[in-house]
């Protein structure tokens, strides 16, 4: 038996479309947030107001690199 593929894709609003890969890029970074125990970052004094939210981002790391 042979299925042939179809390509459901092409048929959808753009609307819908737009929805879908919006949805799908939160999952996709609350994903890389949860996975990343590493985060190395290039120490500048601006950087330090940013610090709790990227600790809220990345909820996951156990190792943080400073470069100079």
């Amino acid at each position: 038996m042979v299925v042939e593929a179809r390509d459901c894709i092409s048929y959808m609003p753009d609307e819908c479309l737009s929805v879908i890969f919006q949805s799908l890029s939160r999952r996709w970074l609350m994903i890389e947030g949860q996975s990343c125990h590493r985060l190395s970052l290039n120490a500048q004094a601006d950087l330090l107001p940013l610090v709790p939210m990227l600790f809220t981002r990345f909820d996951s790391v156990t190792k943080l690199a400073l470069k100079w």
